[in-house]
């Protein structure tokens, strides 16, 4: 029906291990060994949280994220504000100013990791993530831009760990390509950020979520 609707499950969000413990859901991940594994346990979450396990998964590296953006020549955006931060513990430099303007890989990087300087956190982030891929979607999803579509698809070859066959992949460009970004919405799960067992954490409304 040239239509998509993208759903964002927020990083903190509450939940309860098999073990009965309190855990954030961007820790079923690791705890479950990474990788394919980690994949499939960090969905069983997610089927319990939407009703349905999701068909598919890609888990994209950071730089394999670099590496496309600038294989598409970069993305113009409207950065919201000031942004610094570093951490050397992550190799993580963050220096962008605010204004419309042209990232290259490495700025995009920090542009979707920057979370220290919202009011909101994590939340704001997802914001800004969203309407960085709506900029993506817009930019390089046109004509002049096909013959940058194979060099695109290696790139995520190398640098993802997915259970998507290469099918998968041309068939869910050529869709993005049909539906276009007018007919995309974008969503997070309703909640509520609560500190619960010493920890900050995103309690979705199970009735509003439903």
């Amino acid at each position: 029906n040239k239509k998509a609707n993208l759903v964002s499950l927020p990083r903190d969000t509450y939940t309860i291990t098999p073990a009965g413990n309190v855990a954030k859901l961007n820790s079923a991940y690791g705890r479950n060994g990474k990788g394919e594994e980690g994949m499939e346990g960090l969905l069983d979450y997610v089927e319990d949280i939407v009703g349905y396990r999701p068909d598919g998964y890609m888990l994209l590296d950071l730089e394999g994220f670099v590496s496309l953006v600038d294989v598409m020549g970069g993305v113009n955006f409207d950065v919201p504000m000031d942004m610094f931060y570093e951490d050397a513990s992550q190799d993580l430099y963050i220096d962008l100013k605010e204004g419309m303007q042209k990232l290259n890989g490495k700025d995009a990087m920090g542009l979707v990791r920057f979370r220290s300087g919202y009011a909101m956190a994590d939340l704001e982030r997802v914001n800004v993530q969203r309407e960085f891929l709506s900029a993506c979607m817009e930019q390089w999803l046109s004509l002049k831009n096909a013959v940058k579509l194979p060099s695109a698809l290696s790139t995520l070859t190398k640098a993802t760990t997915d259970n998507l066959s290469t099918g998968n992949l041309i068939w869910m460009g050529l869709a993005g390509w049909h539906i276009g970004v007018g007919n995309i919405e974008s969503i997070t799960l309703p909640g509520r950020a609560e500190d619960r067992s010493g920890g900050s954490y995103y309690v979705l409304d199970a009735e509003r979520v439903a």
